[in-house]
């Protein structure tokens, strides 16, 4: 049992490496970040898409980061693929899909993914190759650009599921009111003045009276 524990943690060592700076790295940057935040601040707009996230937006966005790492740690340090690391990158694609599961992403990840695992089988061959035979600086310059291809590959396509998710769970600063009213709610209705009140109508005519009969 120790041994096998030392045999995967040897398999997995690079990936340690890359890691462990990497989330220092996001906790130093994120912590200056998250203090004293207020709606004025122009911060908020980054920090708003990493609020009202549930457990399983969080896990999956942790997922797709150590994917990243993963794929990078691979091709950069020409680690030779063992059947630890094809189980770790299965098991990393089906959780993912499994916390975030869209039916067009769900084929458009299984391609990204089977393109992604050819690149590192190529990879392996090629670096094996360089060490073993070759030992060319312009192979060697080779194999470090196919690695820097297929990270930003990889990463290119785990920010924009990111963006895409988090662009609907963002916070947003309240609108601006104009006035007393907020800007959004709807006018008052028009009320119709109420008519001018007829003029009282003048009283009837009444004849004179006729005058008396002359006197002879």
């Amino acid at each position: 049992m120790p041994e096998a524990f030392l045999q995967g943690l040897r398999d997995f060592l690079w990936l340690v490496v890359l890691a462990v700076p990497t989330g220092l790295l996001l906790l130093a940057v994120s912590l200056p970040l998250s203090a004293d935040v207020n709606w004025m601040q122009k911060r908020l707009r980054f920090l708003g898409l990493f609020y009202n996230l549930t457990v399983r937006e969080q896990l999956w966005l942790a997922s797709g980061l150590v994917r990243v790492l993963f794929v990078a740690a691979i091709m950069f340090f020409w680690v030779p693929l063992a059947p630890s690391h094809i189980s770790f990158y299965i098991a990393l694609f089906v959780l993912s899909n499994a916390l975030y599961l869209k039916l067009r992403r769900f084929f458009l990840d299984l391609l990204n993914a089977a393109v992604i695992f050819i690149a590192m089988v190529v990879s392996n061959l090629v670096s094996g190759y360089y060490w073993d035979v070759s030992g060319d600086v312009m192979l060697g310059s080779v194999c470090m650009l196919l690695a820097l291809f297929v990270t930003m590959y990889v990463a290119y396509f785990y920010f924009k599921d990111a963006c895409e998710m988090l662009e609907n769970k963002a916070v947003k600063p309240p609108k601006a009111t104009q006035g007393s009213g907020s800007a959004s709610s709807p006018a008052p209705p028009l009320v119709a003045a109420p008519a001018p009140a007829a003029p009282p109508s003048s009283p009837p005519l009444v004849a004179a009276p006729e005058g008396g009969e002359n006197r002879g």
